[in-house]
This record gives structure tokens, sequence and C-alpha cells, in this order.
């Protein structure tokens, strides 16, 4: 939270975490007292053994709660917009319950899909392949792979992760343009088209060409998602923001064109940005209508009048996809049938030797949120 209210805010991937996590665990390996200690009748020790992956994904998994997803629970990012946007004082306790109860509640959906989106072996999360590759490379010298011909994974690991690092430097700061490789800005640069259609800071971005990886992953990595799921991603993206976008802004329809191609905020009748204090009464959080009519209507850029419809799509469309496809499994499951079986992969038979969560534990937490 420190790092996520200031600009710019460093962030580490849930990646990064892993791998600081193993020289941490590394570390405490080598400096920790080998011995045991009783307390109350039970023996423990704060080194058992070696830093192992077992240790090292239940790390991962803890720290990947923020890294992940984002880096300050979504809830935390809605007190602070109230309190300093808004001018409103919360209450410490009403915060603390807010979002503690705002990630209670993925816990609890989580548990009550385990056996839908878990147990099943078809149930595959690519994205989570690429961290498996990880934890394995970083351990790998502690198995089978020790013996095999060429070089270690982790040794191949780290070499490829220092040569990534060394080739950032150079789309990052001693020469940008192999980031925003803008080939037909650089031709017409006073050509305002152009620069709305191929430019990528302000513009749509249609000039492809980066050689910035970052660039490259601020969609869904190209390593981990599948190409199916990128085609039907790049090409959603080209329809609404390539075609459909374009054309409205050029049409001017909802006077978008005298706004900016490419933006994320609102705007009054002036071009400038939307004073949200000139027609909200601070006092009472009440909205003053006649303040509205006399300073101006809200509008916003065309890309952002294509995000909030996609915003509003994209849960009633997944809904849909989801009852369309999985309807009669889910059906079996709300009717307690027994689920057909599929054959167990080599994850679901090793992780069977550990005690599953009871499915009242997530519904207690589910409905503890409220």
């Amino acid at each position: 939270m420190f790092f996520y209210l200031r600009n710019p805010a460093p962030y580490w991937s849930g990646p990064v975490g892993a791998i600081l996590a193993w020289f941490g665990g590394k570390l405490l390996e080598k400096i920790l007292p080998i011995r045991t200690w009783t307390v109350a009748g039970y023996e423990f020790s704060l080194n058992p053994g070696p830093f192992n992956i077992k240790e090292h994904t239940l790390m991962y998994m803890l720290g990947g709660l923020i890294l992940e997803a984002n880096m300050a629970p979504y809830a935390m990012g809605a007190t602070v917009v109230w309190e300093k946007r808004y001018h409103q004082g919360l209450n410490t306790g009403f915060c603390f319950l807010f979002v503690l109860s705002s990630q209670i509640l993925g816990f609890g959906l989580v548990g009550l899909c385990h056996r839908l989106l878990v147990w099943p072996a078809s149930a595959i999360w690519p994205t989570d392949l690429s961290t498996c590759a990880t934890l394995n490379a970083l351990h790998a010298g502690e198995d089978m792979y020790s013996n095999r011909k060429g070089p270690k994974q982790a040794t191949f690991f780290g070499t490829v992760a220092v040569a990534a690092g060394v080739w950032a430097f150079f789309p990052g700061y001693i020469f940008t343009a192999l980031s925003f490789f803008s080939v037909f800005c650089w031709i017409f640069p006073k050509n305002i088209v152009v620069n709305q259609l191929f430019g990528v800071v302000s513009g749509l971005g249609m000039n492809v060409i980066t050689f910035d990886w970052t660039q490259i992953t601020m969609a869904p990595s190209p390593l981990t998602t599948p190409f199916w799921a990128q085609v039907h991603a790049f090409g959603t993206f080209v329809v609404i923001y390539w075609l459909v976008g374009p054309i409205l802004y050029y049409t001017n329809v909802w006077k978008s064109a005298h706004l900016p191609l490419f933006g994320g905020m609102a705007y009054d009748r002036f071009a400038k940005p939307y004073d949200v204090n000139r027609v909200l009464n601070l006092n009472t959080l009440t909205f003053n209508s006649t303040a509205y009519e006399e300073y101006s209507p809200v509008y916003l850029p065309i890309s952002f009048v294509m995000t909030y419809m996609l915003a509003f799509a994209i849960p009633t469309a997944s809904l849909v996809h989801v009852i369309l496809v999985y309807w009669p499994r889910i059906r079996d499951l709300i009717q307690r049938k027994p689920l057909k079986e599929e054959p167990d992969d080599i994850h679901a038979k090793l992780m069977r030797r550990y005690p599953a969560i009871p499915w009242w534990w997530s519904s207690l937490s589910l409905n503890f949120q409220y």
C-alpha cells in the first residue's frame, strides 16, 4: 500500500516474489539453528529441514494474494478515494472490516467452486503453469532433474533472467523508441489522424511493432495464454477499438470528436477534466441537479465509452457462456448428483494425500463477510 499511493509505483509480480522467497528461504535454511523446542508438550523446530518446494509454493500463494491481483486490495482504493476525493472521514474499524470482508468473499467463492474449477483434470489454468515451471526450476537440483544432460534448470533460468533484465534497459532508458516503435508517427509527425490511430501513448496503437517485453505483456503474456484465447482477445480488441471506436469518433457520436480519441477521464463541455465537486454536495453527498445543468453534462472519450460498454457486457456474456457450455455439470452439482468422473491426472492424485477443505468452511466464510 505504501508504493500503491506513489507515482510511478514499483510493481512486483508474483514470479518476482517467488524468486525473492527462494533467496530468503535458502538464507534462513543456512542461518536458523537446527534444534527442537518443546512448548506445552508440542515439539517444533525453526529449521526442520532444507527449504523445499512445498514451503516455497505456500509462500508464493500467500504473497500472490496481493502481488498477482493488485498492489493493494481493491477495497482499499475505494476507501482512499472516499476520504481524499470526497473528503469524508471513515472509521478505522469500518475500513478494516470493509477490506477484510472483500478478501474473505474471494476465499468463500473459490472454496464453493473448488469442485468445478480445481478438481477436474480438464480444469487447466494456463497462467499458473509458468509459476509451476519457475518453482520447479529453482528446486530442480533437489530431484531427478539434477542428473539430466545439459544446463540445470536453475542455471538456465538465471541466465535468461539476467539477459532479460539487461535488455530491459534499452527500450526503457537507453533507446525508448524500441518500446513505442511508431514508424508512421515519425514519418507524419504533424498529421493528427495518423497520430491518433498509430500513436501508442495517446492513440490507438495500430502500429503493433515493439521490442519491449513490458509492452508485449501489458495484455496477457503470450507465453502463458493459449493461442485461441489470444485470438479471441485480440479480435475483440480490433473490432471494438480499431473499427467501431474510430467510426464513432470521426462521426462525432456523443460529441466525442471534441475530446481525445483515447483517454481515461471524464470531461466537461469546455473539454476540461470534469470537476465533480461542482455538482456534488460534499456535506450531504447528494447530487445537485441544478448545478449540473448550469455546469456541464459529462463527456467521455470514445475509448472510455467502449471500455464501459465492455465492462457491462462481459459479466453477462461470461454467465451466458458458462450456462450454455457447462450447464449439465452445474445441474448435477446443484442436484447433488455424482459428477461424471474424469480420469485423474498426476496432480489430482498427489493432492488426494492432503485433506480437502470442507464445503461448510467456505460457506461460513462467504456468509461471515456480510
